[in-house]
């Protein structure tokens, strides 16, 4: 037991490493936490950094959810709920990262890694579910929350309309992953319901 608990720990502190704030230093030369929206996630580095800094930071945020996922499949294979506990410990970590002051992103990109790994076509309806309303709106945020939100209600009509079998662990970590979009995005709500949230137009 005490090698899961290590193990979910490591997950955490890989996810952590704020490789947005990293790639705003080697790209631009500055914190992305002080400019643009303030936000230390991939959309802020695209403002502040430009796009293939964007593509960077969003692939590492995404491997470090995808990688803690992976090996808790490949070395324990029988401990099904590791690999949801060391996804969502990736993410905690992205989120309240130790190594930045417990200033991190929203957790989109390293939330996408770890169901990459665990729905890969319920991710790719969420993703293209983003992509309709980014494209309608030009606003991330909103594609993002209405992406999350969408997971859950994608496996609950699996689940009790289509007859699929959804174990509970896996259901229960989809409402999870919305109820965490909507938190983590509360102040972005704010700014869409008053018009206020700006579009991605850089």
């Amino acid at each position: 037991m005490l090698e899961l608990i290590l193990y979910i720990l490591a997950s955490y502190l890989l996810g952590s490493i704020p490789f947005s704030v990293i790639v705003g230093y080697a790209f631009v030369g500055v914190d992305i936490r002080k400019h643009g929206s303030g936000n230390a996630g991939a959309t802020n580095v695209f403002r502040v950094a430009g796009p293939i800094a964007a593509v960077v930071a969003t692939l590492l945020d995404v491997g470090k959810g995808a990688l803690p996922v992976l090996v808790a499949r490949y070395f324990f294979p029988e401990s099904a709920w590791l690999q949801v506990a060391s996804g969502f410990a990736a993410v905690v970590g992205h989120v309240f990262p130790i190594f930045a002051g417990f200033r991190g992103g929203k957790g989109i990109n390293t939330l996408l890694g770890m169901f990459i790994v665990l729905l890969p076509i319920e991710v790719g309806v969420c993703l293209f579910v983003f992509g309709i309303i980014f494209a309608l709106t030009r606003i991330v945020s909103a594609g993002s929350i209405v992406a999350g939100v969408s997971l859950s209600l994608i496996v609950l009509i699996e689940k009790y309309l289509m007859g699929k079998n959804v174990p509970p662990l896996l259901l229960s970590a989809c409402i999870g992953v919305s109820l965490m979009v909507l938190f983590t995005h509360r102040a972005n709500i704010r700014r869409l319901t008053k018009g206020e949230e700006r579009k991605l137009t850089h």
